[in-house]
């Protein structure tokens, strides 16, 4: 386990190629609306809640958190590939439930997909609970 300090910080714009190049790296989904122009708008609304994980000047992590003033979300949790199982998306993910609880927050929304079975295994493994009675819906506006 690598022993190096880790350091965990909000998002700003000059990290975008490096979070964009871990999400894909890690086999995240990008998006539309994952554009430059779209982070923009979330750091604009919510900058605690977009956290990178910084080891030796180098972003190593990443999650984006929401609050919609009763719930929280968590998506686009991702670790470098080569380092994970070291700790890096939980210290992320602790911070964001961390910042959450703050704000009032009593539950979590954690968005994955169904595919993805090793991530599903650790947000087990962290707590969360998939609930096979719900369906997330989305509708694409001015794509």
């Amino acid at each position: 386990m690598n022993r190096l300090p880790l350091i965990l910080r909000e998002f700003r714009i000059t990290d975008f190629s490096e979070v964009m190049r871990i999400w894909r790296d890690a086999g995240l989904t990008i998006l539309n609306s994952d554009s430059l122009e779209e982070i923009i708008k979330l750091v604009d609304h919510d900058p605690e809640l977009f956290l990178v994980a910084v080891r030796e000047e180098v972003i190593v992590g990443a999650a984006i958190g929401g609050w919609d003033g009763r719930r929280g979300y968590i998506y686009h949790y991702a670790t470098e590939p080569s380092l994970q199982r070291q700790g890096i998306g939980t210290a992320l993910l602790q911070q964001l439930e961390q910042r959450l609880t703050a704000r009032g927050c009593i539950q979590i929304n954690l968005v994955a997909y169904k595919s993805n079975i090793p991530a599903i295994a650790h947000y087990k493994n962290l707590g969360f609970t998939p609930l096979d009675y719900m369906v997330v819906l989305i509708k694409k506006l001015n794509q």
